[in-house]
């Protein structure tokens, strides 16, 4: 929470929610993103009435917060949105990860964060190799599931202490242990 709400905060603008789910990364990225003019929160389980219910329970109702009830490759379709901020914590199978890296890189806006969640898996993590291939900057995260955040512009990556308890999972970024 603390790496999301540094980077909403650093970045406001218009942000993607990619794997919303219930609300969670749509709260801090509301809640810290110091005058967020849109969230899209892109979700197809936010077709499920108590799903949706769920996280307009979690996100207070915000009137900054448009629900995308479909997939994140629907969503880019025929799209071309400039946005400051994607938390892209979507679909984890082979190649997903890549496909929204390689969608909200193409409508991504001059200076912004991707932030990638669950980095401990090789599709998440061929997503921020392929970020760091077009130019952005990188920093991965010891937590519980790994964090990696990409940025392009001028942006000091938040500090972070990791938790003793989650030491391991720099042993589990693989290839991104040289972000770390």
């Amino acid at each position: 929470a603390q790496i999301l709400h540094e980077c909403a905060r650093a970045f406001p603008g218009s942000w993607l929610d990619i794997g919303c789910h219930t609300g969670w990364t749509t709260r801090h990225i509301i809640a810290d993103s110091n005058g967020a003019t849109s969230i899209i929160a892109i979700d197809p389980m936010l077709a499920v009435k108590e799903f949706d219910e769920r996280f307009r329970e979690n996100t207070g109702y915000d009137p900054v917060v448009g629900r995308y009830p479909h997939t994140s490759n629907s969503y880019f379709a025929g799209r071309d949105l400039p946005n400051t901020g994607v938390c892209i914590d979507g679909d984890h199978s082979e190649g997903k990860p890549l496909e929204d890296a390689i969608n909200a890189v193409k409508h991504f806006s001059e200076r912004g964060v991707i932030l990638f969640h669950d980095a401990t898996g090789y599709p998440v993590q061929e997503a921020v190799e392929y970020c760091v291939a077009k130019g952005f900057q990188c920093k991965a995260y010891a937590t519980v599931h790994g964090v990696v955040v990409c940025w392009r512009g001028e942006f000091n990556p938040p500090a972070h202490t990791v938790d003793p308890r989650c030491a391991c999972v720099s042993d589990r970024i693989g290839a991104l242990k040289r972000f770390v």
